[in-house]
């Protein structure tokens, strides 16, 4: 019997971003991964992660309020001292020097409703955040940094740390006593508030990840020996005098944890795995199978039963019993999403492709296994169902209707093409060919084209079917050249995409296959016509091709970007969508997944707010306003007005000496209002709209400005009526204020 999973938010999680030009359907109430966590009581609690994020629950985890920090930076620790007042540290992670420039430290005095940017004054990235009362507090991080303060974090005062190992985590059980763990064995220990700092010999040159001291004399440390043996756990009974290794059994790094008393306390890891001891660490019991695709990184208990832990992806998981029971609060990371396709508004699927790296026993090298799944809903993304599991890495889906339907992936030495008649509740590959196929188009339920050359060193092939399946035919083939778009637009009239510029054209159902030139050697990842002459396509470096002839011209529009273009639609001649990447392999990166609008049939494109630091590869419309992208950690965007922003700005001719940002005119207002801003030199320049919950509504200004007096129309038009906020956030200034939009 097949088993159904239910894998998409469930009823508990209720606040989300409901407005959005693109709001998210999955994972929540986050995808980005979480890092730290912290509760005051049983009820309220803290979770912050990568690019700004910050998740508050007043209920002891049932639900969840995501709020408006006011950067993208990466947040890796959190410390609150009571319901209201905490404190969040983190850093600008750059992927290509793997490291963090820069810093940021925030602070809130209404429970996280407002977040103030604080003053560090140095550069260096901070891992680490202690306050034990609301005054004082510590904050660590690289080149052994660490920061005091005695008002709140008003202001900052370097101390000498007497070392330039990174310092991963500080804990204050009072205002003198503290312990600041990092690389290479590392404990340093205050008992002045921080003012001096003591190193404690700790027995092992691993890095040490996070510190817990339940009172001043007993503590634990947890990391990971790098050279080999696994995890790491040492304890203390006499305030760091001594350290005693204890036995884990675990050859995971560990991340965090959590003791609420001498004998109770928990522990987290890489893998999903969580440790508990009831004794003082004499003996640690695993309490939970490691959870696949999963890193767990922040673990909080606030009471002997009651705990929270976070990880990679958004994942939350909570228990009531001491850690006997762990249940999921977020939704499943459902893997790698390439390909998704409604055929309503109600009925669409998405396919599932993984590569999973291992490392053979007794080898230097790498091994892969590639797996997937396909996923399936019937009511318009609010719950998602998997419908098979069994299956290769999985790149693309077509479904004519919402019975018939095709899914293609990496097939070689098995079938790679799986068909549907009932909706996916049966999936068969039985008599498919072999291959490594990339993308799928079907017209009906029996004629349809797919293409070969989803891995750069497979040759290209077009398989096309007239039988829905039953057999198929190879059209063309080129063991040089692989392919990675198809759309044909009636059973005769096809377009095929590839590699280096590569594009193929028929007009007979592909007896015959035309070369046509591209004009570029960029390789081309997505095609899509609206009819037998009006077409695009895009791919590599942000290239967007345009024909308005069946491809006898092929003409490059600007995209404004470099970034990959993975997916491309056209609603109708004016409208527009492409989505995309960063090219990983390139070592950059970038706080979000890209989407790319046009209502001009692409004579401009802009950038429409993603909020999603993902990948996204596919996209797929089932009219001019209600799509969906997906994209990579089970990423699923949807949209109900095309994406499309309602702003416009003027600059005002006018230069400014000071930053402002005024009053919103007309206030209240319906549908449209005027927000004006002023800067007094270039900047990074970031206005979003909030709700009264804190979730963001709406990106009005996310560039770099020089210097001048802005004035931007916002039309709320798709909005209900309410009580909403605006933000401006620079590298120097912040301001919030408040607007009524009264219908």
């Amino acid at each position: 019997m097949k088993t159904f999973l239910k894998i998409m938010f469930s009823f508990f999680l209720v606040t989300q971003i409901c407005f959005a030009q693109w709001y998210q359907q999955n994972p929540l109430p986050t995808g980005n991964n979480l890092n730290s966590v912290t509760f005051t009581d049983s009820n309220t609690g803290t979770m912050v992660g990568d690019y700004g994020t910050i998740i508050h629950t007043t209920d002891g985890g049932v639900t969840f309020t995501n709020q408006m920090s006011g950067t993208t930076y990466n947040l890796r620790a959190v410390s609150f001292t009571d319901t209201q007042n905490g404190w969040v540290v983190g850093g600008n992670w750059v992927d290509s020097l793997q490291t963090y420039i820069g810093n940021i430290i925030l602070h809130t005095t209404d429970g996280g409703i407002t977040w103030t940017p604080q003053t560090s004054g140095i550069t260096n990235g901070l891992l680490g955040v202690s306050f034990p009362d609301l005054n004082n507090g510590i904050a660590v991080g690289y080149i052994g940094t660490i920061l005091k303060t005695t008002n709140g974090g008003t202001t900052w005062t370097p101390q000498t740390s007497g070392t330039t190992n990174t310092l991963f985590d500080v804990s204050f059980t009072d205002a003198i006593n503290g312990i600041a763990v990092g690389g290479s064995g590392t404990i340093l220990k205050t008992t002045n508030g921080g003012t001096t700092w003591t190193s404690q010999t700790s027995g092992t040159a691993a890095e040490l990840y996070a510190v817990s001291f339940p009172d001043t004399i007993n503590g634990v440390v947890v990391g990971y020996n790098i050279m080999g043996g696994g995890g790491i756990i040492c304890r203390t009974t006499n305030g760091g005098t001594a350290w005693t290794s204890q036995t884990n059994g675990i050859t995971n790094a560990l991340f965090d944890v959590s003791f609420t008393d001498l004998n109770n306390g928990s522990v987290i890891s890489d893998g999903g795995g969580i440790l508990r001891t009831t004794n003082g660490g004499t003996t640690w019991t695993s309490q939970i199978a490691p959870l696949s695709r999963t890193m767990l990184s922040g673990v909080s208990f606030y009471d002997l039963n009651n705990g929270i832990a976070v990880g990679s992806t958004g994942t939350i998981l909570k228990t009531t019993d001491g850690g006997i029971n762990w249940i999921r609060r977020s939704s499943e990371n459902t893997g790698f999403m390439r390909g998704v396709s409604f055929s309503d508004a109600n009925n669409g699927t998405a396919v599932v492709g993984e590569h999973i790296w291992f490392r053979k026993m007794g080898s230097s090298g790498l091994s892969r296994i590639q797996w997937g799944h396909i996923v399936r809903t019937t009511d318009g993304g609010k719950t998602w169902l998997t419908q098979t599991e069994a299956v290769p890495l999985l790149s693309a889906v077509c479904f004519t209707d919402a019975n018939i339907g095709i899914a293609v992936g990496a097939g070689s030495e098995a079938p790679g093409i799986f068909r549907t008649t009932n909706g996916g509740a049966l999936w068969t590959s039985e008599g498919m060919p072999e291959g490594i196929f990339s993308d799928v188009c079907f017209t009906d339920a029996n004629t349809g084209t797919v293409v070969e050359g989803y891995e750069p060193w497979v040759g290209g092939r077009i398989l096309h079917t007239n039988d829905g399946t039953t057999t198929w035919t190879t059209q063309w083939s080129d063991p040089n050249i692989g392919l990675s778009g198809v759309f044909f637009t009636d059973e005769n009239t096809g377009t095929v995409v590839g590699r280096s510029g590569t594009i193929l054209r028929t007009t007979n159902g592909g007896e015959v296959w035309t070369t046509q030139l591209s004009g570029t050697t960029n390789d081309l990842l997505d095609v899509h016509f609206i009819d037998a002459n009006i077409g695009t396509a895009v791919g590599d470096s942000g290239i967007i091709l345009h024909t308005t002839n069946g491809g006898a011209l092929w003409t490059p529009q600007i995209s404004g970007t470099t970034w990959l273009l993975n997916a491309v639609y056209f609603a109708n001649n004016y409208s527009g969508t492409a989505v995309g990447s960063y090219r990983e392999s390139d070592g950059t990166s970038s706080p979000y997944g890209i989407i790319l609008h046009t209502n001009n049939g692409g004579d401009t494109w802009a950038a429409q707010s993603s909020g999603i630091p993902e990948p996204l590869l596919s996209i797929s419309f089932i009219d001019e306003y209600n799509g969906w992208v997906v994209g990579k950690n089970g990423t699923i965007l949807h949209t109900t007005n095309g994406g499309a922003t309602f702003v416009e700005e003027e600059k005002i001719d006018e230069i400014p000496t000071t930053y402002s940002l005024s009053n919103n005119f007309p206030n209240p207002f319906n549908p449209s209002t005027q927000i004006k801003y002023s800067i007094p030199q270039s900047f990074q320049v970031v206005i979003k709209v909030f709700d009264v919950l804190g979730n963001e509504i709406e990106a009005l200004v996310n560039e770099e400005k020089p210097a001048g007096t802005y004035e931007l129309n916002w039309n709320a038009a798709n909005l209900p009526s309410g009580v909403y906020f605006y933000r401006i956030q620079t590298s120097s200034f912040t301001q919030t204020r408040k607007m009524i939009l009264l219908k």
